[in-house]
């Protein structure tokens, strides 16, 4: 029999991808083989959860999966056959009076004129409400206080740069790798295949160039949100945006991952 994915993290089938990503990151510091040494039956339950919260976490193949778990309710029995049908005995209808024709309203021309207008009016109202939809400005408009310098400082910049699980770099700093003990952080963190940010951290939407100004507007949308993410799951190839706890903006894009490492190019700016 398959496994329940759910069991598998202990949540509920109706939990939150918040809960569901807390549970699998309980999992990973309690099973991960660099953790659990000595256990062999630790690293195939770091696998079972791995693959739980992949499953999970994406918005499509949960419902898939949830749509093929729930049991499906057994087959109605065949109702009892009808009795033979009998043919009832025929009673003459009553005689009923003929109806009334219709009368025929007859609107006066003053009447007819003003419905024709009153059809035109709304006619043209919903021509200029799609164009107003068209030409309205969009609603993330930035203020004088928002507007993001025309560029920022390359602060810096690396190809193929790999961290492991519990390391991290500060993004004021020039890439020296941070090793990540309790009560410590960074602003830019690897930790059981998701990257955690120490401000915010978005996807740049697909086909954007990456530069500073692409980078900014993307975090500027994603803080906007009613709950903006500060960790990210990456796949192979993703693009990412991030802001450090000082404010300065990172673009990483993922080359490598591994279930304990990511490597990537990243380009780190001053945010001026």
């Amino acid at each position: 029999m398959d496994r329940d994915l759910y069991a598998v993290l202990g949540v509920p089938s109706t939990a939150t991808e918040r809960e569901i990503r807390h549970a699998f990151h309980e999992l990973a510091r309690k099973y991960h083989p660099d953790v659990a040494v000595g256990d062999p039956g630790a690293a195939r339950k770091f696998i079972e959860a791995s693959e739980a919260a992949q499953t999970l976490l994406d918005p499509g193949r949960r419902a898939e999966y949830d749509r093929y778990r729930t049991p499906r309710a057994p087959a109605a029995t065949a109702p009892p056959a009808p009795p033979p049908w009998t043919a009832p005995a025929w009673t003459p209808p009553p005689q009923t009076a003929p109806r009334p024709a219709p009368k025929t309203r007859h609107h006066p021309a003053q009447y007819r004129a003003f419905r024709v207008a009153v059809a035109i009016f709304l006619s043209a109202g919903g021509v200029l409400g799609a164009i107003g939809l068209i030409l309205a400005p969009p609603r993330h408009v930035a203020t004088q206080d928002q507007a993001p310098a025309a560029n920022g400082t390359v602060l810096w910049k690396a190809t193929g740069y790999r961290m492991d699980d519990g390391w991290g770099i500060n993004l004021a700093g020039s890439g020296r790798r941070v090793q990540i003990f309790p009560g410590t952080s960074a602003d830019l963190e690897v930790d059981s295949g998701y990257l955690s940010a120490g401000g915010h951290i978005t996807f740049l939407p697909p086909g954007t160039p990456p530069s500073y100004q692409a980078c900014f507007t993307a975090l500027l949308l994603a803080t906007s949100q009613a709950e903006p993410l500060d960790a990210i799951m990456p796949g192979l190839n993703a693009d990412l945006c991030s802001s450090g706890s000082t404010g300065d903006i990172a673009y990483v894009h993922v080359t490598g991952k591994t279930i304990s490492s990511l490597t990537m190019n990243i380009t780190i700016w001053h945010d001026i």
